[in-house]
């Protein structure tokens, strides 16, 4: 029966009690080795990050996008593209919104991305409206600290789409 767990043997046991009194951190305690990652570009993470990635994932989109919705709402260059009838219209629209930023910012779901351009572009939209919503959107994100870096390229991102969605 001893030999079936082997684990258990003496031996096993001196190394697991030798290892949990060691002080010194290695490679296996589940430490982090900062010498190690002094060496790792971060630089290069950041870079292939998404937007989305860099504004701080999901939870704060959804948080951006409410922000954003209300300075939309009260802007009248551009109330008639955001308002509804009802609180519980626009909330549907505040979730599309959020589910199409998600895709876009990611860089996933090209086509669902493209048939929401081609939709916006069935409205109508102006391109003095296009820029009303741009400066929405940079003075959201400036509104909530976001990095100066990651407002450019979300005013380079709007801008090179601006031409999907202008008609």
């Amino acid at each position: 029966m001893e030999g079936a767990h082997s684990h258990t043997t003496k031996a096993n046991l001196s190394r697991l009690s030798l290892a949990k009194s060691e002080s010194k951190p290695n490679a296996y305690t589940g430490r982090v080795n900062a010498s190690r990652l002094s060496g790792v570009n971060t630089g290069a993470f950041v870079r292939n990050a998404s937007i989305l990635s860099r504004l701080g994932g999901e939870s704060v989109l959804s948080s951006l996008v409410r922000f954003f919705y209300g300075k939309a709402l009260h802007d009248v260059r551009i109330s008639r593209l955001f308002d509804a009838p009802d609180a519980a219209t626009i909330e549907s629209f505040i979730q599309q919104q959020i589910s199409f930023l998600n895709l876009a910012l990611s860089g996933s779901g090209t086509v669902e991305v493209q048939a929401t351009y081609a939709n916006l572009a069935s409205i109508g939209i102006s391109n003095e409206q296009f820029g009303a919503v741009v400066e929405s959107i940079t003075a959201t994100l400036r509104g909530q600290n976001v990095p100066p870096t990651v407002i450019d390229e979300v005013e380079a991102y709007c801008e090179s789409v601006r031409a999907s969605v202008v008609r």
